[in-house]
């Protein structure tokens, strides 16, 4: 599409109703299908890498397979950035809501807790007493990386809005090319900052903070879409190309290969291009047929990454089990991958909608209100106390 960015106004449905981020409601008056659609590639992305790497498929193809199946999993793995990204960019303008993100770790918590259960009970799973008090405490454990850190960026968002309001575009610009030197090129060398490839809050805020400016500055973004959609294709091609020269130097020098994932981690440069490139491209999009379609299927996608990434799941349902894939022709190989990862997608869709309709009978968003309240008490007594 041609349409530039400071047009995205008029592909907005302009209602009050809500959206989800991350699997949670927010109260948004200005909706972009587009960005819900971008969840939903993103989450496929996500669904399509386990399948790639937890699957057994990159250690086990060789020669084309290989080179193909890597492509393919470079091209998926900025899928997380893309989720903060899109956090930056509805959070900016939306009304925060800390219960929202009570209400996003009982989803996790009973996700969590149900499987382990499960497979304790079963006996199908490896699991002890401790991975049984793990699973109650998802965020301390680490169950989930990404919620442990999305969760610590949730609880900054108010106060990241209010600093990003308070600066000055060219305030805004320093900020981010600081960011990226710091974590995104010193970062990605020495991880002198902890930012762990990624793993991080500190990178998360990143993310948000990026997508916060493609949001607020859009009419920076002018080109159009077949050029960013260019610039995401040259940076997978980049960061294939890197990593087989690298696995090339290494072995003719040193005998064996080692540091050729260098750039393919959430930190790269490149992805950071990619992920911001194709944002872009998404909030640009309006479909007129399907929005309902696209709104009801990103309503799912946390639930379809707290289910298909839950670690007793990932053992018994996806953990080498995809090996076979590795000896077909690759074309093969390719559509078996996309057929199974939008199979995982609408079986984990429905699995999330039948909790949805449970945690609606349950009332578990009033739950969520008289936790949010009591915290609220908590620390305005102890504030209160303090300056007393």
């Amino acid at each position: 599409m041609k349409t530039s960015l400071e047009t995205v106004d008029t592909l907005h449905t302009h209602t009050h109703t809500h959206t989800h981020t991350h699997g949670y409601l927010l109260d948004i008056e200005n909706k972009n299908i587009g960005i819900e659609f971008l969840r939903i590639i993103s989450m496929l992305m996500i669904v399509i890498h386990h399948i790639l790497y937890h699957g057994g498929i990159l250690d086990h193809t060789q020669y084309l397979n290989n080179e193909i199946a890597w492509i393919l999993n470079i091209a998926c793995y900025g899928a997380v950035n893309m989720y903060a990204l899109i956090t930056g960019y509805v959070y900016i303008n939306a009304k925060y809501k800390r219960k929202n993100i009570i209400e996003l770790w009982l989803e996790v918590f009973f996700y969590n807790v149900l499987f382990t259960l499960i497979f304790y009970f079963t006996k199908l799973g490896n699991v002890d007493i401790k991975n049984l008090i793990k699973a109650f405490i998802p965020i301390t454990s680490r169950q989930y990386w990404y919620f442990s850190s999305y969760f610590c960026l949730f609880l900054f968002i108010p106060f990241i809005n209010k600093l990003i309001k308070e600066l000055t575009k060219y305030q805004y610009k320093k900020l981010l090319i600081t960011y990226i030197i710091c974590f995104s090129v010193i970062g990605l060398i020495l991880d002198c900052f902890n930012v762990n490839r990624g793993f991080s809050f500190l990178w998360l805020s990143f993310m948000y903070i990026l997508g916060a400016y493609i949001k607020l500055y859009s009419s920076d973004f002018r080109k159009e879409n077949i050029i960013y959609l260019l610039y995401y294709f040259i940076c997978v091609i980049l960061m294939w190309l890197i990593k087989n020269i690298i696995a090339i130097l290494t072995y003719k020098i040193f005998g064996k290969v080692f540091g050729n994932t260098l750039f393919i981690v959430y930190n790269s440069p490149f992805l950071v291009i990619a992920a911001s490139s194709l944002l872009i491209i998404c909030s640009r999009l309006h479909f007129k047929y399907i929005s309902k379609i696209i709104l009801t299927l990103s309503s799912f996608t946390f639930g379809v990454y707290l289910i298909s990434d839950q670690i007793y799941i990932r053992q018994f349902f996806i953990t080498n089990k995809f090996i076979n894939y590795s000896n077909e022709p690759w074309y093969l190989m390719i559509i078996k991958i996309l057929l199974i990862s939008v199979l995982i997608y609408l079986i984990c869709s429905f699995i999330d909608y039948i909790r949805k309709y449970l945690f609606k009978i349950l009332n578990v968003s009033k739950l969520a209100e008289k936790i949010e309240r009591s915290i609220s008490n908590i620390i305005t007594t102890k504030l209160n106390n303090a300056n007393s």
